[in-house]
């Protein structure tokens, strides 16, 4: 199968610009096969990153033909655009992680370890208890691709107080952590508020347990701007909820 494609090539310190790169490949490749045939058979200078083997890992999402995706699970076509995603970038389609995860930190209130664990279930309900465990392992199914980070038109506005989608399902996470201390409404209330209920966030991520659609739900319970999310014909749709009614 003939190929072409188009990938941006660039650092923060330079004019970025996109390089030409025609070949025969099996039409069975993923394109991040692409990448390992530019790389090495055509052009060693290009910057990539991937860690796959053994799970999903989240390193090669890039955006693709204008769609934000993984490159490893993104089916070749006869031509393609590849850019990095809209995030502070190292080189080429590599951007900077530590520096979208650094911001958050900043933002994020530090959780609170509970002192006995097993008093903490005592105090529960049974099915508090098991809500909050299973609210807490469907979370943790993230792999952090930054996918929600890019594509959040809060996030990319530069509010450098609010900690992007990835930073409200952190969020989300330390609240429904049976072993941590559960975060104060006022916390809570400050972050969530920033949402701006677009839902972009939740439609391209590529998890399949979708934790993002149960942090946006886990979000409508608190009222300084509550959101909702709902799965329709496998396509996530967020709404704001007014409350006061």
């Amino acid at each position: 199968m003939k190929v072409k494609v188009n990938i941006y090539k660039g650092t923060p310190d330079s004019k970025g610009k996109y390089v030409t790169y025609n070949m025969d490949v099996p039409p069975t490749d993923m394109v991040l096969d692409i990448l390992e045939k530019i790389y090495h058979e055509y052009d060693p200078s290009l910057s990539y990153r991937y860690a796959c083997g053994i799970a999903r890992c989240g390193e090669c999402a890039m955006v693709i033909n204008d769609v934000p995706c993984l490159a490893c699970e993104r089916q070749i076509e006869p031509e393609m655009t590849i850019r990095p995603l809209d995030l502070p970038l190292i080189k080429d389609t590599v951007i900077n992680r530590r520096q979208v995860f650094d911001h958050i930190k900043e933002i994020l209130p530090e959780p609170g370890d509970i002192d006995d664990i097993y008093d903490s279930f005592e105090e529960m309900d049974e099915d508090t208890s098991h809500r909050k465990i299973e609210n807490s392992i469907r979370l943790t199914t993230c792999f952090e691709c930054m996918i929600c980070q890019s594509m959040c038109p809060r996030y990319r506005s530069d509010d450098q107080g609010f900690p992007g989608p990835l930073g409200l399902l952190f969020l989300t996470q330390m609240n429904e952590n049976p072993a941590q201390r559960p975060l104060s409404e006022k916390d809570l209330d400050m972050l969530a508020a920033s949402c701006v209920g677009c839902g972009k966030c939740a439609r391209f991520c590529p998890a399949e347990k979708k934790p993002l659609h149960l942090a946006l739900e886990l979000l409508k319970h608190h009222p300084a701007k509550a959101v909702t999310a709902h799965m329709v014909d496998g396509k996530t749709t967020v709404q704001e909820v007014d409350e006061s009614v």
